[in-house]
Protein backbone atom coordinates (compact mmCIF):
# COMPACT_ATOMS: atom_id res chain seq x y z
CA UNK A 1 0.00 0.00 0.00
CA UNK A 2 2.55 2.26 1.04
CA UNK A 3 4.33 2.30 -2.61
CA UNK A 4 0.88 2.85 -3.91
CA UNK A 5 0.63 6.06 -2.02
CA UNK A 6 4.64 7.00 -2.79
CA UNK A 7 3.66 6.67 -6.57
CA UNK A 8 0.38 8.79 -6.16
CA UNK A 9 2.29 11.33 -4.43
CA UNK A 10 -0.49 10.61 -1.29
CA UNK A 11 -0.26 10.41 2.75
CA UNK A 12 -2.64 8.40 4.75
CA UNK A 13 -4.08 11.42 6.03
CA UNK A 14 -5.77 14.56 3.76
CA UNK A 15 -6.41 17.63 4.77
CA UNK A 16 -9.76 19.04 3.18
CA UNK A 17 -12.29 21.16 4.40
CA UNK A 18 -16.04 20.81 5.97
CA UNK A 19 -17.60 21.15 2.68
CA UNK A 20 -15.17 18.97 0.88
CA UNK A 21 -15.65 15.75 3.76
CA UNK A 22 -19.20 16.36 3.34
CA UNK A 23 -20.34 16.79 -0.20
CA UNK A 24 -17.20 15.39 -1.80
CA UNK A 25 -13.56 15.95 -3.10
CA UNK A 26 -11.57 14.50 -5.47
CA UNK A 27 -9.43 11.60 -4.11
CA UNK A 28 -6.65 10.04 -6.31
CA UNK A 29 -6.80 6.35 -4.80
CA UNK A 30 -10.49 6.49 -5.61
CA UNK A 31 -9.46 7.49 -9.16
CA UNK A 32 -7.30 4.81 -9.49
CA UNK A 33 -9.76 1.84 -7.81
CA UNK A 34 -12.39 3.18 -10.47
CA UNK A 35 -9.53 2.89 -13.43
CA UNK A 36 -8.63 -0.59 -12.31
CA UNK A 37 -11.81 -2.42 -10.41
CA UNK A 38 -13.52 -4.75 -13.18
CA UNK A 39 -16.61 -3.26 -14.70
CA UNK A 40 -19.47 -4.96 -12.92
CA UNK A 41 -17.67 -3.83 -10.00
CA UNK A 42 -17.03 -0.05 -10.64
CA UNK A 43 -18.20 2.38 -8.08
CA UNK A 44 -21.03 4.16 -8.77
CA UNK A 45 -19.54 8.02 -7.62
CA UNK A 46 -16.68 9.83 -8.60
CA UNK A 47 -16.03 11.76 -5.21
CA UNK A 48 -15.69 10.75 -1.64
CA UNK A 49 -17.97 12.34 0.54
CA UNK A 50 -19.64 11.21 3.71
CA UNK A 51 -22.98 12.61 1.89
CA UNK A 52 -21.81 12.49 -1.24
CA UNK A 53 -25.06 12.19 -3.28
CA UNK A 54 -27.11 12.97 -0.46
CA UNK A 55 -29.85 15.85 -0.87
CA UNK A 56 -32.21 15.35 1.87
CA UNK A 57 -34.71 14.01 -0.49
CA UNK A 58 -35.43 9.81 -0.80
CA UNK A 59 -37.40 7.73 -3.61
CA UNK A 60 -38.20 5.58 -1.29
CA UNK A 61 -41.26 3.61 -0.25
CA UNK A 62 -41.89 2.57 2.88
CA UNK A 63 -45.31 0.68 3.84
CA UNK A 64 -45.74 1.00 8.05
CA UNK A 65 -48.30 -0.62 10.37
CA UNK A 66 -50.78 1.55 11.42
CA UNK A 67 -51.53 -0.22 14.54
CA UNK A 68 -55.25 -0.44 14.01
CA UNK A 69 -55.22 -4.51 14.43
CA UNK A 70 -52.68 -4.64 16.82
CA UNK A 71 -51.16 -1.69 19.08
CA UNK A 72 -47.35 -2.99 19.20
CA UNK A 73 -46.95 -2.78 15.75
CA UNK A 74 -47.51 0.55 15.50
CA UNK A 75 -44.77 2.45 13.01
CA UNK A 76 -43.36 -0.85 12.07
CA UNK A 77 -42.09 -1.08 8.59
CA UNK A 78 -43.78 -3.53 6.78
CA UNK A 79 -42.45 -2.86 3.35
CA UNK A 80 -39.41 -1.08 2.32
CA UNK A 81 -39.64 -0.28 -1.72
CA UNK A 82 -42.43 -2.95 -1.82
CA UNK A 83 -40.42 -5.57 -0.54
CA UNK A 84 -41.06 -7.64 3.13
CA UNK A 85 -37.35 -8.29 3.29
CA UNK A 86 -34.35 -7.52 2.64
CA UNK A 87 -31.97 -10.00 0.02
CA UNK A 88 -28.49 -8.10 0.70
CA UNK A 89 -27.60 -10.21 3.66
CA UNK A 90 -26.77 -14.33 3.97
CA UNK A 91 -29.59 -15.19 6.55
CA UNK A 92 -33.18 -14.44 6.96
CA UNK A 93 -33.07 -13.14 10.20
CA UNK A 94 -30.09 -10.46 8.85
CA UNK A 95 -32.66 -9.35 5.71
CA UNK A 96 -35.66 -8.57 8.11
CA UNK A 97 -37.12 -5.04 8.22
CA UNK A 98 -39.30 -5.83 11.15
CA UNK A 99 -38.02 -2.07 13.22
CA UNK A 100 -39.09 1.84 12.76
CA UNK A 101 -37.38 4.51 10.87
CA UNK A 102 -36.68 5.53 14.23
CA UNK A 103 -39.51 8.74 14.13
CA UNK A 104 -42.11 6.55 16.20
CA UNK A 105 -42.54 3.79 18.11
CA UNK A 106 -44.89 1.42 19.40
CA UNK A 107 -46.18 2.69 22.54
CA UNK A 108 -46.33 0.16 26.16
CA UNK A 109 -42.21 0.61 25.80
CA UNK A 110 -40.24 -0.92 28.83
CA UNK A 111 -36.69 -1.03 30.10
CA UNK A 112 -36.71 -4.61 29.09
CA UNK A 113 -38.11 -3.50 25.38
CA UNK A 114 -35.32 -3.74 22.70
CA UNK A 115 -36.37 -0.99 20.03
CA UNK A 116 -35.15 -1.68 16.36
CA UNK A 117 -35.00 0.64 13.99
CA UNK A 118 -34.50 0.15 10.28
CA UNK A 119 -30.74 1.89 9.07
CA UNK A 120 -31.56 2.66 5.23
CA UNK A 121 -27.95 3.72 4.77
CA UNK A 122 -26.66 0.35 6.23
CA UNK A 123 -29.55 -2.11 5.32
CA UNK A 124 -29.83 -3.38 8.66
CA UNK A 125 -31.76 -3.15 12.04
CA UNK A 126 -30.01 -1.67 14.77
CA UNK A 127 -31.11 -2.82 18.08
CA UNK A 128 -31.66 -0.55 21.27
CA UNK A 129 -31.39 -1.49 24.27
CA UNK A 130 -32.50 0.51 27.37
CA UNK A 131 -29.39 2.89 29.08
CA UNK A 132 -31.03 4.70 31.95
CA UNK A 133 -33.69 7.34 32.61
CA UNK A 134 -33.72 10.60 31.51
CA UNK A 135 -35.57 14.08 32.21
CA UNK A 136 -36.32 16.42 29.42
CA UNK A 137 -37.20 20.19 28.69
CA UNK A 138 -40.29 21.60 31.24
CA UNK A 139 -39.75 17.96 33.20
CA UNK A 140 -40.61 15.36 30.83
CA UNK A 141 -39.02 11.94 31.75
CA UNK A 142 -38.60 9.34 29.05
CA UNK A 143 -36.32 6.53 28.24
CA UNK A 144 -33.07 6.64 26.66
CA UNK A 145 -32.53 3.58 24.51
CA UNK A 146 -28.81 3.41 22.79
CA UNK A 147 -27.49 0.43 20.64
CA UNK A 148 -26.10 -2.78 22.03
CA UNK A 149 -22.12 -2.19 22.24
CA UNK A 150 -21.66 -5.62 19.86
CA UNK A 151 -23.94 -4.08 17.20
CA UNK A 152 -21.03 -3.35 14.92
CA UNK A 153 -18.65 -6.07 16.60
CA UNK A 154 -16.26 -8.39 15.12
CA UNK A 155 -17.78 -11.84 13.80
CA UNK A 156 -15.23 -13.22 16.27
CA UNK A 157 -17.03 -11.12 19.81
CA UNK A 158 -20.40 -11.00 18.12
CA UNK A 159 -21.05 -14.38 16.34
CA UNK A 160 -24.44 -12.85 15.25
CA UNK A 161 -22.73 -10.73 12.48
CA UNK A 162 -21.51 -13.55 10.20
CA UNK A 163 -24.42 -13.09 8.08
CA UNK A 164 -23.24 -9.60 7.43
CA UNK A 165 -20.28 -10.87 6.08
CA UNK A 166 -21.72 -12.40 2.77
CA UNK A 167 -17.89 -13.20 1.06
CA UNK A 168 -16.96 -15.33 4.48
CA UNK A 169 -14.37 -14.94 6.32
CA UNK A 170 -11.96 -12.51 6.94
CA UNK A 171 -14.55 -10.25 7.78
CA UNK A 172 -14.54 -6.19 8.92
CA UNK A 173 -12.81 -5.78 12.11
CA UNK A 174 -14.44 -4.47 15.55
CA UNK A 175 -16.02 -1.54 14.72
CA UNK A 176 -16.63 -1.87 11.50
CA UNK A 177 -19.07 -2.66 8.96
CA UNK A 178 -18.95 -3.32 4.99
CA UNK A 179 -21.98 -1.24 3.52
CA UNK A 180 -20.93 -2.02 -0.08
CA UNK A 181 -23.26 -5.20 -0.67
CA UNK A 182 -25.98 -2.69 0.89
CA UNK A 183 -24.92 0.54 -0.56
CA UNK A 184 -24.02 -0.64 -4.95
CA UNK A 185 -25.39 -4.10 -4.75
CA UNK A 186 -28.84 -4.82 -5.80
Amino acid sequence: MASIMDILKIKPFVEVSVGQLLWGYEDPLLKLAKDVVPKEQKLPYDEFGLMYGKNSTSKDRVTVWTGVDDITQYGIIDKYNGRSHQTHWSTEQCNRLNGTDGSIFPPHITKNTTLFVYEKDLCRLLPLKFEKEVTVKNGVQGFRFTPSPDVFASVEKNKDNLCYCPAGPPCAPNGLFNVSLCQYGE
